[in-house]
């Protein structure tokens, strides 16, 4: 262990090593919910870790390669890395490979900082794993209605996809993706003419609906126009029909007048 980590300092606890560990040594997880950093706020972070040192360790653990990954402090080590440090407060952990994702989402959750689709793709993938929503919102500290709004998120049409940073509100994203479900087309082409600043809020998601209502309203009209219009045309051909019925049987019937008294005056 003296390659590994400052002899002073080493101590094991319940299979948990603290220590120095040397940064050459750590990765990060490719696998973290996380997938944005700001670069700013890992700067003011080195700042501070400048002035006051690194209060909280990162917490590791070993790959079969003798790699320390990350499970929870990536900012803290992108911070230290920015300040050219060697070597890094960390604790080894021997935790389940199933729980590294929830320790690492309940660190971020808490801060709540973390994009929605980042919440929205580590739930897929628990999902995908065979892990039951109640479950998953137990250890993520949610309701089960909201693990399954973020879950929605993976059944969102690419294309709406694309406008992920213009989302706020996970409650709004699962109406947008209901919307996509039901408009697709109707929907893309809406968003498409927005401006691109704009975010995507409830007043965008209360706009379409109300561009649909109106869509619809002139949809009615003109087809009760058509209904109106091929009903007269069909009562006037009815009268002109029967007008000329009329006039024919005016006709015969006058024939048939002229007709008897010719025929009395034969006998």
């Amino acid at each position: 262990m003296a390659d590994l980590f400052k002899v002073n300092g080493v101590a094991r606890k319940r299979g948990v090593f603290v220590g120095e560990l040397k940064m050459s040594l750590i990765m990060c997880d490719p696998n973290h919910p996380r997938k944005v950093f700001d670069k700013n706020e890992i700067q003011s972070l080195a700042d501070s870790i400048r002035l006051n040192g690194l209060i909280h360790p990162i917490l590791v653990r070993k790959d079969s390669e003798g790699n320390y990954i990350i499970i929870a402090g990536e900012r803290r080590y992108r911070a230290c890395k920015l300040l050219g440090k060697e070597t890094i407060s960390a604790v080894e952990s021997k935790v389940k490979e199933e729980d590294i994702g929830y320790l690492q989402m309940a660190e971020n959750l808490n801060r709540a900082d973390l994009k929605f689709y980042e919440i929205a793709d580590f739930i897929a993938l628990r999902i995908a794993a065979g892990d039951m929503q109640i479950d998953i919102a137990k250890r993520l500290g949610m309701s089960t209605t909201t693990v399954n709004m973020y879950s929605a998120w993976r059944k969102a049409p690419e294309w709406l996809k694309d406008y992920k940073e213009r989302f706020d509100d996970i409650r709004v994203v699962y109406e947008f993706v209901r919307l996509a479900e039901k408009e697709p087309e109707k929907l893309q082409a809406f968003i498409a003419q927005l401006d691109s600043s704009k975010r995507l809020t409830r007043t965008t998601v209360r706009d379409f609906n109300a561009s649909l209502s109106v869509e619809q309203s002139v949809i009615s009209d003109n087809e009760a126009a058509a209904s109106s219009s091929a009903a007269f045309e069909a009562e006037t051909g009815e009268r002109a029909g029967g007008d000329d019925s009329s006039a024919t049987q005016s006709v015969t019937s006058d024939d048939e007048a002229v007709a008897v008294p010719s025929a009395a005056l034969s006998c």
